[in-house]
């Protein structure tokens, strides 16, 4: 059970350097080298993912001195710029996943979501900040679409969810239901939400 927390976090969520996120985000895209100080020391690395790991933004890359992977909080990042500098990536996608799913066992943060989409529904299931791994889709008799990925779960799940809830319904886990359900009730005052709500005995 984590909504507590998840909901007590959420102001230590924010990064302190926007910037430091907007110039990630802009290297990830162009794929291009960043030279960034961390602690007074200055670094260079080629990017890979931008995700949550500990409930806190994190850039996943390669240390181009030593060509391994490392994760650096996106908060504890004090000077950051894109730098012109030829590159080959070191690691592949499965790898990269697998280093994730180390990250996360150590946090415990870490599970299974599992929605059914609306038949006919056309968009992306995208949580912001987030590796999907695990990706699993499967079509049902009515054409309605089961969807499951394990993710960390973070409260801007709750944020993401709240943008397709007429389009998705939560399966599992029971207890993102009731998170969302706790998010709906401080966001709305009346709620016709029995299906998001958790059967209690």
């Amino acid at each position: 059970m984590y909504s507590s927390k998840m909901l007590a976090t959420r102001r230590s969520l924010i990064v302190g350097d926007k910037n430091a996120v907007a110039v990630i985000n802009e290297a990830l895209e162009q794929k291009k080298v960043l030279s960034l100080t961390v602690n007074g020391e200055s670094t260079e690395v080629y990017p890979h993912l931008l995700i949550y790991v500990d409930a806190i933004l994190t850039l996943i890359g390669e240390n181009l001195t030593d060509r391994i992977l490392i994760n650096i909080p996106a908060d504890k990042i004090q000077k950051i710029k894109m730098i012109k500098r030829k590159y080959v990536a070191n690691f592949m996608n499965i790898q990269l996943e697998g280093y994730v799913k180390e990250l996360r066992s150590m946090n415990g943060k870490e599970d299974r979501l599992i929605l059914k989409v609306s038949a006919g529904t056309g968009f992306e299931i995208l949580p912001p900040y987030q590796l999907l791994l695990n990706r699993y889709i499967v079509k049902t008799p009515n054409q309605d679409l089961i969807w499951a990925a394990t993710v960390e779960m973070t409260p801007d799940l709750l944020d993401w969810f709240f943008q397709i809830k007429d389009k998705a319904e939560i399966i599992a886990p029971e207890s993102f239901k009731k998170d969302f359900f706790e998010y709906l009730e401080k966001k709305i005052s009346i709620l016709p939400m029995h299906k998001y709500c958790p059967k209690v005995s």
